[in-house]
């Protein structure tokens, strides 16, 4: 319903599912019937067949894959990189210099920076996460320690047609955990900024792959830009930057930042909150849950999606009030 009176049309039949299982079992039974299914993430051929894909699932493999980004990226842009497994890794560990960041290099899709960690000793490389002790490979990286983190965002056309659907400075925390994004009307991108995506998007449509993609750019404070991850799917900031320009055209405004909250208080504060900014015209909503529609009575509600006003400090002034009256 708060999409509803946020102005969303809500299709009459939606399609259910509360634990990854039942989404699989769904997915299959969509699939056997001929209906068409938008998946941001692939799949493995179990759970849904090769055959069934609009995009071949060995392309996007090889293009998510953080191994391949030294063959799509023009080496200029390239930051400093090496491939290694687990055990090359730790044998080296005295030789590194700290600090560094280490990727694990896997088919499968990820987000949010769950497959990337920032290094900043030794016990930190020690410590990896079990995701990255089984991977074939690993890419350890330059670690830059300043610099504007920007993601590209494209739609590559099946036609080969390029569409270029904006930036957003990403926010993320100190481990490297995505936070969400700014867009800012007020940003303005180098030109070798767009040249490097629209590079990057051609070699994607050269390939064969259509649909979103999104190009992680690191601008440096020497001016220098460096691509440090794609991702050829829909981003964190896709469904923002494409509503975007609408918001700014009804509400004038034009500073947003894309956020999630997240509230222990119960479903019904939260939405309390949501309908307040939503009606001050400072808040449009992109998604909620409450966990007791799962029966998870002990578990958070969340709410996400884009806070506005024309300038920065007036979206953190946003940011604090929400947070005085008890969402995280």
């Amino acid at each position: 319903q708060l999409l509803r009176d946020a102005g969303f049309p809500v299709p009459s039949r939606l399609y259910q599912f509360s634990t990854g299982e039942e989404n699989i079992v769904q997915l299959q039974r969509l699939s056997s019937a001929g209906r068409r299914i938008v998946v941001n993430h692939l799949h493995p051929v179990n759970e849904l067949p090769a055959e069934k894909c609009w995009v071949p699932p060995g392309l996007i493999n090889y293009l998510n894959n953080k191994a391949n980004l030294g063959e799509i990226v023009p080496a200029a842009h390239v930051p400093e990189r090496r491939l290694l497994t687990m055990e090359q890794l730790r044998h080296d560990l005295d030789t590194f210099t700290y600090p560094l960041v280490i990727k694990a290099a896997v088919n499968e899709s990820s987000g949010g920076g769950g497959d990337v960690q920032i290094c900043r000793n030794r016990a930190d490389v020690e410590s990896l996460p079990a995701e990255f002790c089984t991977a074939e490979r690993l890419v350890m990286e330059e670690y830059f320690p300043e610099f504007l983190n920007l993601c590209l965002n494209y739609v590559l056309m099946a036609d080969g047609q390029v569409v270029y659907c904006g930036c957003a400075e990403q926010v993320s925390d100190e481990h490297g955990f995505y936070q969400g994004n700014w867009l800012d009307r007020a940003l303005k991108l180098p030109e070798l900024v767009l040249k490097l995506g629209n590079h990057i998007a051609d070699k994607g449509v050269a390939a064969g792959y259509y649909g979103f993609m999104g190009i992680d750019v690191a601008l440096l404070p020497g001016g220098q830009v460096m691509a440090f991850d794609l991702n050829f799917r829909a981003n964190g900031s896709t469904t923002a930057l494409l509503f975007s320009e609408s918001i700014v055209h009804r509400t004038g405004k034009s500073v947003m930042r894309l956020r999630s909250w997240r509230s222990r208080i119960g479903y019904r504060h939260l939405l309390k909150i949501a309908y307040s900014l939503l009606q001050s015209g400072s808040f449009l909503p992109l998604w909620s849950y409450d966990p007791r529609a799962d029966g998870l009575r002990d578990s958070e509600a969340r709410l996400g999606g884009l806070l506005i006003g024309f300038t920065r400090e007036e979206v953190q002034d946003l940011e604090l009030e929400i947070a005085s009256r008890g969402l995280e």
